[in-house]
């Protein structure tokens, strides 16, 4: 295989690696970011019923 094929091959491997990766974090982010809603929805109720305990209402 010639260099300048060699070279392109290599960048586009590269490429491809990166797009991968960064497509792997993204969806991870997403998940991670639909945990923390979750948790806070989770928070805020537990939140309110201790208030309403301590009240006694």
């Amino acid at each position: 295989m010639d260099s300048k094929a060699q070279v392109s091959l290599e960048y586009l491997l590269t490429l491809g690696f990166g797009i991968t990766l960064a497509t792997i974090a993204a969806l991870l982010a997403f998940q991670v970011a639909s945990i923390a809603q979750v948790a806070e929805k989770n928070i805020e109720q537990f939140r309110q019923e201790s208030i309403l305990a301590f009240l006694g209402s």
